[in-house]
């Protein structure tokens, strides 16, 4: 009878002990989360202290507010944390391993996450690699001595509204082309149908954005290559297109993208595009940024030739950034002799951010020529588009932060005896931001310099981040 009454007890007894581990491991749970929480806000006080201090130190007349202000976050985070000093050293540990743990799984879901759709950029890369039909056909027409560029002529296929499009779109065109020719010296000619090229329709490989342009005249046409991006969902991809105009103006895309990065990863981090020519053959860097759920940590640039433009062969590597979780916007330029790559970077790791300017003789291996830091020139250039004056001087032309377009213009403009020592000069720059919408901004332009002036593709960027391509004019007589 004994015996029988034991078994209850014990049944009772172990499920009192699992209710006690489950409640411990809930509050523990519960605890870790909080550490979380306040060690993010622990974060966000950091920086407001940081821009208090910096406040203070330009703003010495209002020491006082400031003063006050950062002994009332001091207080606040005091507050927080006086509960977390009154556990045991023991519990504190219990609850920082648990929050460890918390962030690794958190870590390991969004990698999980992200990298998910890489089915799709593996689909869009072997498209990209194998040509579509309608770029091979492109190709074929480039490749044709005395061919032109195809006019785009489909006013039996298109609709009545879209036949309207075009033709307007005609007609502002020559609209610009005659204000260039009008236009004096040092003038900006916007072209008032901007922009010029615009993202794809949706489930199209650009339809979210394209934007870093690069430009080259050859013959009667200009050929355009631009990073373009999809997203929808989760998917998340991006490619080089290529677009073919006979005025700078009005475009025509290559309906898929002629080159993408080999893997997921670097699909998604595309960031920027050079391209120049060099006889037959072309040579494109791109550069990837870094991305720290992949533990790519620093921003490469890679090499990839053609000898048509639209085929393309990858060559891997040749520069990376020293620093951590950064990105690159270059600018190529070559001289008949050496290849020149410009962009910001540190140039050793703990050095000022600088404009630096590498240099090669095959495009793959690079030297550091020489730097210019930016606390010199006093503001941070983004892509800066490097021009020969044919001097052996150089200038390089850029999109000022957007904080700074309202006061200073869109554009500005750095000059240089070497393409080493850079300083700025912005006189006769003066380009109002007034042809732009208030909600939009202008970056990472490219430059063509013709007779008479130069050419001007850049980055149209909303709020929203679906970015386009505008154009604009110069005039600065006859070259």
């Amino acid at each position: 009878m004994g015996e029988m009454n034991s078994e209850p007890k014990r049944f009772v007894q172990r499920g009192s002990f699992l209710l006690r581990v489950l409640s411990y491991l809930i509050h523990l749970l519960w605890e870790s989360f909080r550490y979380l929480g306040k060690t993010v806000l622990d974060l966000v006080f950091a920086v407001r202290f940081l821009l208090l201090r910096r406040g203070r130190r330009r703003s010495p007349e209002r020491a006082v507010e400031f003063d006050s202000n950062i002994a009332s976050l001091r207080e606040k985070r005091a507050k927080w944390w006086a509960e977390w000093y009154t556990l045991s050293g023991r519990r504190r540990l219990e609850i920082r391993l648990v929050a460890l743990l918390i962030v690794v799984a958190i870590v390991f879901g969004l990698r999980s996450y992200i990298t998910h759709p890489k089915d799709v950029a593996e689909t869009v890369s072997s498209q990209s690699q194998t040509a579509h039909p309608e770029s091979q056909k492109m190709a074929q027409e480039f490749t044709e001595e005395g061919k032109d560029v195809p006019s785009g002529d489909e006013s039996e296929t298109l609709s009545p509204q879209s036949q309207t499009e075009r033709t307007d779109s005609k007609k502002i065109a020559k609209e610009f082309a005659e204000q260039i020719k009008a236009s004096t010296t040092g003038q900006w000619i916007f072209y008032k149908g901007n922009p010029v090229l615009v993202r794809g329709e949706l489930d199209q490989w650009d339809d979210f954005k394209v934007g870093s342009p690069v430009v080259l005249r050859e013959g009667n046409h200009y050929r355009m290559w631009y990073r373009g991006c999809h997203f929808i969902g989760s998917e998340y991809t991006c490619g080089i297109g290529h677009a073919v105009s006979q005025d700078g103006v009005l475009w025509e895309k290559s309906p898929e993208p002629v080159f993408v990065p080999e893997d997921a990863v670097k699909s998604k981090q595309l960031h920027a595009v050079a391209v120049v020519r060099v006889g037959e053959r072309y040579l494109m860097w791109y550069s990837v940024s870094a991305d720290w759920f992949a533990g790519r940590h620093y921003a490469t640039i890679y090499l990839a030739t053609s000898t048509d433009g639209f085929n393309w062969k990858q060559e891997g590597a040749v520069l990376r950034a020293v620093n951590e979780g950064t990105t690159i916007e270059q600018t190529a330029l070559y001289d008949g002799e050496f290849f020149h790559l410009w962009y910001i970077a540190s140039p050793y790791s703990g050095a000022i951010e600088s404009i630096l300017h590498v240099t090669s003789l095959d495009g793959k291996k690079w030297q550091i020529a020489g730097r210019t830091p930016l606390d010199i020139i006093g503001v941070k250039p983004g892509r800066l588009w490097v021009l020969s004056d044919g001097r052996s001087g150089y200038r390089g032309l850029f999109a000022y932060p957007s904080e700074q377009q309202n006061e200073k213009g869109l554009f500005g403009m750095l000059i240089s005896a070497d393409g080493n020592t850079w300083e700025k000069r912005d006189e006769g720059m003066n380009v109002s931001r007034a042809p732009l919408k208030k909600d939009v901004i202008a970056d990472a332009p490219a430059v063509l310099l013709e007779s008479g002036g130069f050419w001007m593709w850049f980055v149209l960027r909303p709020e929203d981040g679906a970015e386009a391509i505008g154009v604009a004019y110069r005039k600065e007589g006859t070259q």
